[in-house]
C-alpha cells in the first residue's frame, strides 16, 4: 500500500515538478524442503518447514527544476526500514538460522543534470545511491544482524540526439560499484 503526491509549484520564479510519498508492504512465506525421497516418499524430517515475514516502509521525494536550457536539476531521496521474523513450523535436520530480523534501514540520494546543448543535442549525468539487506533465510541469522545493508553506488553519463524527424539516438555509459557484500562461510559465520 502507499500513497504519493504529484505536483507543480515554482522556487525563485522557476518551476518545479516534485513528488512525495509513503509506501509499505508485508511479505509472508511458507518454505518447506525435504531431502531424501524413497519411492517418492519422504524419509527424512525437513531440512527447512518455516514461515518467514518481511515489513518494508519507506518515504520517498524527487523534485525536477528547470533553471536554464543548460541546467536542469532532478534531487530525490528514499528511505527504507525493514523489520520481520521468522517462525519454525516443525521439525527441521538443517541449520540454516530462523530469528527475528532486527530493524535495518537505510537513506539514499539521487542527483541528476541534463544539458539541452545543441537544439538536438541533450547531454546528461546521475548519481544514485540503494541498498540490499541479505538474501533469504541469512537475513534471520543471530551473526547477520550486525551487518550492514549492501549499498550500491551508480553513476551514468548520457547523451540523446535527435538526427533529423526519424532518427534518434541514446547512448548512456555507467559504473555501478557495491560495498558491504558478504557470504556465508558456515551457518551464522559471515565475511
Amino acid at each position: 500500500a502507499g500513497a504519493n503526491l504529484n505536483g507543480r509549484t515554482t522556487l525563485a520564479g522557476r518551476p518545479v515538478d516534485y513528488v512525495v510519498g509513503v509506501e509499505t508492504f508485508t511479505e509472508g512465506t511458507e518454505f518447506q524442503f525435504h531431502d531424501g525421497l524413497q519411492n517418492r516418499r519422504r524419509v527424512n524430517p525437513a531440512l527447512n518447514d518455516r514461515e518467514s515475514e518481511i515489513t518494508s516502509v519507506s518515504a520517498f521525494g524527487q523534485a525536477n527544476v528547470s533553471l536554464h536550457p543548460l541546467l536542469d536539476l532532478s534531487l530525490g531521496f528514499r528511505a527504507d526500514t525493514f523489520s520481520g521474523d521468522c517462525t519454525r513450523l516443525g521439525p527441521e535436520a538443517g541449520a540454516d538460522p530462523c530469528d527475528d530480523l532486527d530493524e535495518i534501514g537505510a537513506a539514499t540520494p539521487k542527483l541528476g543534470v541534463q544539458s539541452q546543448v545543441l537544439p538536438w543535442l541533450r547531454l546528461r549525468a546521475s548519481y544514485a545511491e540503494g541498498f540490499a539487506i541479505p538474501n533469504g533465510f541469512t537475513k534471520f541469522a543471530i551473526g547477520a544482524q550486525a551487518l550492514e545493508p549492501n549499498t550500491f553506488e551508480q553513476v551514468e553519463v548520457g547523451l540523446l540526439a535527435s538526427l533529423g524527424d526519424t532518427l534518434t539516438i541514446d547512448v548512456a555509459a555507467y559504473r555501478l560499484r557495491s560495498s558491504e557484500e558478504f557470504r556465508t562461510v558456515s551457518p551464522g559465520v559471515f565475511e
